[in-house]
């Protein structure tokens, strides 16, 4: 399934060159549709990371692929095709909107407050739960991302297990919401 241009999908841990060959140049890295248990009728839960390093992307990918419950990676490495996405995604059969967004702090484009400014300019898209990762621990920076409507702020953990901890802990949180 090709995510759109910027945007990317493979299945589990290896590349999607075909996706990004049908999104044009221009794609992102690409992110992984994996196994395990699934969402809602028997589908995996659909979920958007953003990060502009490919390295951290494929790993996110990977340990969204372990375990349960099974999550269907799409991935942007800028503010730009996250939101290209994320408007044009809500078909259910051939590009669901994403149950919650995963976004690093400092794009190339711009910055996570501003991407969620942005997002709160959609109605029908404000209502995504967003986890922010920041490889800073600053207070302004969790200050700006909260009051700009992110659930959550965190450190990004340097570590895959605590990764994965931190995803899952989101998940749950948003599911219980």
């Amino acid at each position: 399934m090709t995510a759109g241009a910027g945007a990317g999908v493979m299945a589990g841990a290896a590349a999607g060159t075909a996706d990004r060959a049908a999104a044009g140049p221009a794609a992102g890295p690409a992110a992984g549709a994996v196994a395990g248990a699934k969402g809602e009728k028997g589908r995996p839960v659909p979920v958007l990371f953003v990060d502009d390093n490919p390295w951290f992307l494929r790993v996110a990918c990977e340990i969204l692929g372990e375990g349960e419950p099974a999550f269907e990676v799409h991935t942007a490495s800028t503010g730009a095709e996250a939101l290209a996405f994320l408007i044009r995604a809500g078909d259910a059969e051939t590009r669901p909107r994403p149950r919650f967004v995963v976004l690093d702090f400092h794009l190339p484009d711009m910055n996570a407050p501003a991407v969620l400014r942005a997002l709160d300019g959609h109605p029908d898209l404000r209502a995504i739960p967003v986890l922010v990762l920041s490889a800073a621990d600053w207070s302004e920076d969790e200050a700006a991302t909260k009051a700009a409507g992110a659930r959550r702020f965190v450190v990004k953990p340097s570590r895959v297990g605590p990764l994965r901890d931190v995803m899952l802990e989101f998940w749950k949180e948003c599911e219980g919401a």
